[in-house]
């Protein structure tokens, strides 16, 4: 059993963590809040390092751990080149925190880890450990939200490997937000692909005919994104929707993306800070139809991938 007093902080060394009142030393706990939140970054960090260490070392030769401000890079790439894309990474994620502010929140475990395997198999053969059925279709790379959340990558380095670290760091940077509605989350990490990467848009508009015979509520409660039918009119419809408010009502979104609820799919929170209702922003992009969500929504959740 570890010994409880392995661990210990020293508070006489916290400025301000003390102040002396009617004879007493009162702890000041917000001061010593901070200072744990700080030590236990470091501790994650530490653990995320020994994680990669061991994985590193149960690969080949090859592979090596390149380190950044932000991020701990586990890949067979030349020094150079792994540096390179360590940086992009930590640009990438610069330009998420500029454009969402406040809706992100990137701090409590430590630096982010990403890993880019060398071979399609070892891509696939870490990942499937993480789904039920063992197996997940050709993906260009995915989040794995389980523990230390982390960015795993296929061998390529192209155009869609950029755009889907995007993506998926985006939702890493969403985590905390734990009632983030799924249109939502998704649409924020497609319209930071267009404002980073300035990935193409869509073709064309979204799919009306197809939502007009399925209904909104598959998309409202999220369950759209995991349907084999469902999914290619969703991503462009969350994008179109989220493009919208955000051009709309910029000064506002930040607000309404923080206080987005899946339980409502966002419909108080949009009424509340930008005064329309989902309803009245879907018309704008599909025309007429009854669009707003039907309560009570029932939300499913999986692993992220692209």
């Amino acid at each position: 059993m570890t010994d409880q007093r392995d661990w210990k902080l020293d508070l006489v060394t916290i400025k301000g963590a003390f102040v002396d009142a009617e004879g007493f030393p009162r702890p000041q706990w917000e001061v010593i809040g901070r200072e744990i939140a700080i030590q236990m970054e470091l501790v994650y960090g530490g653990v995320a390092r020994q994680w990669l260490e061991l994985l590193r070392d149960s690969l080949d030769e090859n592979y090596h751990i390149t380190e950044t401000t932000d991020f701990l890079f586990l890949s067979a790439c030349t020094e150079s080149v792994a540096t390179k894309r360590a940086e992009w990474c930590e640009s990438s994620l610069a330009a998420i925190l500029d454009t969402l502010g406040a809706a992100v929140e990137c701090s409590g475990q430590g630096k982010h880890v990403v890993m880019q395997f060398a071979t399609q198999k070892s891509y696939y053969d870490y990942i499937c450990y993480f789904d039920s059925d063992g197996e997940y279709p050709t993906t260009g790379g995915m989040y794995i939200p389980e523990g230390h959340g982390h960015i795993v990558l296929p061998p390529i380095w192209d155009e869609c490997v950029q755009t889907t670290i995007i993506h998926e760091m985006t939702h890493l940077c969403l985590r905390h937000l734990e009632y983030l509605p799924a249109w939502l989350n998704e649409g924020l990490a497609k319209m930071m692909e267009q404002l980073v990467w300035r990935a193409s848009p869509p073709d064309g508009l979204t799919d009306r005919e197809y939502w007009v015979k399925s209904s909104l509520q598959g998309f409202w409660s999220g369950e759209s994104f995991y349907d084999v039918d469902g999914q290619g009119p969703s991503y462009p419809l969350a994008l179109y929707i989220t493009q919208w408010i955000f051009r709309k009502h910029r000064q506002q979104f930040i607000d309404f993306v923080i206080d987005a609820d899946w339980r409502d799919a966002g419909q108080g929170s949009l009424q509340h800070y930008c005064g329309v209702t989902l309803g009245q922003v879907v018309e704008q992009i599909l025309g007429d139809g009854n669009w707003d969500p039907t309560l009570p929504i029932t939300m499913e959740t999986e692993s992220e991938s692209v």
